[in-house]
């Protein structure tokens, strides 16, 4: 399993959380059908202990831009320090 440490995600009309677990489950769905399904795992562990792992009210009230009511997209890195950073692209 290739290591994983920030994933991409698109906020469009769904907050953080949403999308993360929309991804996340479309991941797992891709990696039971697909052959290559290996090729997931990594983004999913990721996807996974950030969901666990994240407070979303808290982040959303610290960063309106979270809450999906903008079309952005959000690089989600992990950083050394195993803290989660938010980059916004507009």
């Amino acid at each position: 399993m290739q290591e994983v440490n920030s994933i991409t995600l698109l906020l469009d009309g769904h907050c953080i959380e949403t999308t993360a677990r929309k991804r996340l489950t479309e991941l797992i769905r891709k990696s039971l059908t697909d052959e290559s399904s290996d090729e997931y795992s990594g983004e999913i562990e990721f996807l996974r202990e950030f969901i666990e792992r994240t407070d979303f009210r808290r982040i959303r009230a610290d960063n309106p831009f979270l809450d999906g009511r903008t079309r952005i997209k959000v690089i989600v890195e992990l950083n050394s320090s195993r803290e989660y950073l938010f980059r916004i692209i507009k």
